[in-house]
């Protein structure tokens, strides 16, 4: 997938992420995480 990285697409990527690794049962904390992580390094590559 291939999106452009408005905020709105970040936030989308952030969830879909979130959506995929609470469906692999990993600890609610660690996707939490993983989402704060994932929506960090997208924003500052977005700069």
């Amino acid at each position: 997938m291939r999106l452009t990285l408005s905020n709105e697409n970040i936030s989308l990527a952030c969830e879909e992420a979130g959506t995929f690794l609470l469906k692999k049962e990993i600890d609610p904390k660690d996707v939490l995480r993983v989402k704060l992580s994932l929506e960090g390094v997208l924003l500052s590559y977005q700069k």
